[in-house]
């Protein structure tokens, strides 16, 4: 098929606006891979197949097919013989596994006619942290969202900047806060998820001092509850990083 280039400023999801208005509504189905995200070749075949067999889904998230030990990335190597070994089975099973609240917003495939307009939250431009959660939100009454076996692929581990880190910490307290000010989730939800990921980076630094991703999250926690203490919801704020 043609290859289409298309450019928009603001993050992840100010691009995935401008590809939904470009492709309207002459294909059925829309699939969204993150940059660190690899399919399986036989992805696209399996997506294919399970919408068709499953009209009520409005919306899908594959199988992560394997991580390293902290959930994250596996190293290029790694990531393309798990690959491997999954594309030499002979089928993937056509099932839906859960129906689920969130998706994976770098492993997903949605039904055209039930995105229609919606779009995502381009605020959520700095560090789109919890847009899992937002985006599902709005398909609320349009179809069924889960899990499913039927397309599956790796993430692939990239480098750490700095900067990305602590974007990520202020993420963690912020987009929470203003995911609940816009109604997508609860408070207690919000203050669960903030007071998680001070307790889980806190306890990450204790347990590995020398790691300066979790030094830096923790930065971005405390900047993140600052701008909470002065009424300052902005997910899109990009000083002082």
């Amino acid at each position: 098929g043609q290859r289409h280039v298309i450019r928009a400023p603001g993050g992840a999801a100010a691009r995935r606006n401008a590809a939904l208005d470009w492709l309207g509504g002459r294909y059925d189905i829309i699939v969204f891979y993150g940059e660190d995200f690899v399919p399986a070749r036989t992805s696209i075949v399996g997506i294919e197949r399970f919408f068709r067999t499953h009209p009520e889904i409005a919306g899908a998230t594959g199988l992560i097919l394997a991580a390293d030990a902290d959930g994250g990335g596996l190293p290029a190597e790694a990531a393309e013989a798990v690959l491997e070994r999954h594309e030499s089975h002979e089928s993937t099973p056509n099932c839906v596994v859960a129906s689920q609240a969130s998706i994976d917003v770098g492993n997903m495939a949605w039904r055209a006619s039930a995105i229609g307009n919606a779009r995502f939250d381009a605020r959520l431009t700095v560090e789109a942290w919890r847009e899992d959660l937002d985006f599902p939100a709005r398909m609320r009454g349009r179809g069924r969202i889960v899990h499913t076996f039927a397309f599956a692929g790796v993430r692939v581990a990239g480098p750490e900047h700095e900067q990305c880190q602590r974007r990520l910490g202020h993420a963690q307290v912020i987009n929470a806060a203003y995911l609940a000010h816009k109604g997508t989730i609860g408070l207690a939800q919000a203050g669960g998820m903030i007071l998680g990921a001070l307790f889980g980076n806190h306890a990450g630094m204790v347990r590995h001092p020398g790691q300066s991703a979790l030094r830096d999250r923790v930065r971005g926690n405390w900047l993140g509850l600052y701008d909470l203490a002065r009424g300052r919801l902005s997910p899109d704020r990009r000083e002082r990083f």
